[in-house]
């Protein structure tokens, strides 16, 4: 859970998504300190998050997940963890990445910024140095790799439904006239 948020609805609608567009039946709520929902039958669980600030759709960069959670949470380690993220606050409309794609990108990460390391302790074996580089690196996955999910209608019985990626490349077709 981040610092002042509480992310208890965010969790519980990721869950709702899983349960009913995934098929992952058996998730549930993870520990506050790492992934936000967890398969109770398997090694598979999911982040989610508020993109509190921004619309990451419409913002001009790719997706980024903070790199820290691939270093220090270990989430891509012995782990599939999929990533969710919010595009509103009214929990109708998410932004997911599956756990394949991020693994692609996890060997790369970009740094972006140069924000302060405020915390008064280090991760477990990085100075405040290390952690300071980790804090202000991400993983970023291009748009054209993630899925948009809308959900309709009201309470536990909407629905969720899989809109077409705007970011993606039409494929042409080329026929050849042989006349």
């Amino acid at each position: 859970m981040s610092k002042g948020y509480d992310d208890k609805l965010d969790r519980d609608w990721g869950r709702h998504f899983l349960i009913n567009a995934k098929g992952r039946k058996t998730v549930v709520n993870g520990p506050e300190l790492g992934r936000d929902i967890e398969d109770s039958e398997s090694t598979y669980g999911a982040d989610v998050e508020d993109a509190q600030k921004y619309n990451p759709l419409t913002r001009n960069k790719p997706i980024s997940i903070p790199y820290r959670k691939s270093i220090i949470g270990q989430y891509w380690n012995d782990k599939d963890t999929d990533y969710i993220q919010w595009v509103d606050n009214s929990w109708k409309q998410l932004v997911f990445i599956s756990s394949d794609t991020i693994k692609k990108y996890t060997k790369s990460p970009t740094k972006r910024g140069n924000l302060p390391y405020t915390r008064s302790y280090t991760w477990k074996g990085f100075t405040f140095e290390q952690c300071k580089e980790i804090w202000n690196t991400y993983i970023e996955i291009p748009k054209s790799e993630i899925e948009i999910w809308k959900r309709e209608g009201r309470g536990k019985e909407s629905k969720w439904i899989k809109e077409p990626n705007p970011f993606q490349k039409k494929k042409s077709i080329i026929l050849h006239s042989f006349f």
